[in-house]
């Protein structure tokens, strides 16, 4: 009997080579640490076609790459990239019922067992995802609550209960939340979608207590770009 297949969807964006190296990095990293006892992943890369002219543009050594490791992907076409539009690509490329959505400067740091969570899932409808990765820096760190064994709920109303960071996602979740914003602020694209997931209640899990997977490469968008004093002003406003 075949096992039921998880998309494990990864945006990539190989604008220089310190960015491929984080697509290297993060694919040894699930390689020895991301399992699903129960279930096949299948996985699917979007790639950017954004170039800078100061950089090196690495796309073809990156699909090298990809294609050595037996990886469906799709090139993303437009020349300037915005993080929603990214995220909506991946996701589109996706076609069965659970999605681990990852970005390329993710590395996992502990074992995890994604098939624990789709099977939480599937007991649990109301469970619309379960995040496996958050930042850790103070003014973005999430508020949880128990659940039950093993799991913490994320508390809507804390600072920076979505993201982009590691999650699985029901195949369902834009029919419920809607996609990503696709302006040109990152920023502004999660704090459109944590918008969206606090109107709609959603019921947003963490694996434990400590992120399996954390932002290894960049800095966080919302910190880059002078948008820092931006977002300390937005949550001081909000009470956050």
């Amino acid at each position: 009997m075949e096992k039921p297949v998880i998309d494990v969807a990864i945006v990539a964006w190989p604008v220089s080579p310190a960015r491929l190296e984080y697509f290297r990095r993060l694919v040894d990293s699930m390689q020895r640490l991301l399992t699903a006892s129960r279930h096949e992943m299948r996985f699917v890369v979007s790639i950017g076609s954004e170039k800078d002219p100061n950089r090196k543009w690495c796309g073809p050594e990156l699909v090298e790459y990809i294609e050595e490791l037996g990886m469906k992907y799709q090139w993303r076409t437009r020349p300037v990239e915005v993080l929603g539009y990214s995220m909506n690509e991946t996701v589109a490329l996706c076609s069965n019922p659970y999605i681990l959505l990852v970005q390329d400067d993710a590395v996992a740091e502990s074992a995890v067992d994604i098939s624990d969570g789709v099977d939480l899932m599937e007991d649990r409808p109301d469970i619309d995802a379960i995040r496996y990765g958050w930042s850790m820096h103070p003014r973005l760190t999430i508020s949880t609550k128990p659940f039950q064994p093993g799991w913490e709920q994320i508390v809507l109303g804390g600072r920076w209960p979505f993201s982009d960071n590691v999650h699985l996602r029901r195949a369902s979740f834009v029919e419920k939340f809607g996609a990503y914003t696709e302006t040109t602020s990152h920023g502004q694209s999660e704090r459109d979608m944590i918008g969206k997931v606090r109107a709609n209640n959603a019921l947003i899990l963490t694996a434990g207590s400590v992120p399996s997977f954390r932002n290894g490469g960049v800095e966080p968008a919302c910190f880059r770009d002078g948008n820092r004093a931006k977002l300390l002003k937005r949550l001081r406003e909000e009470g956050k």
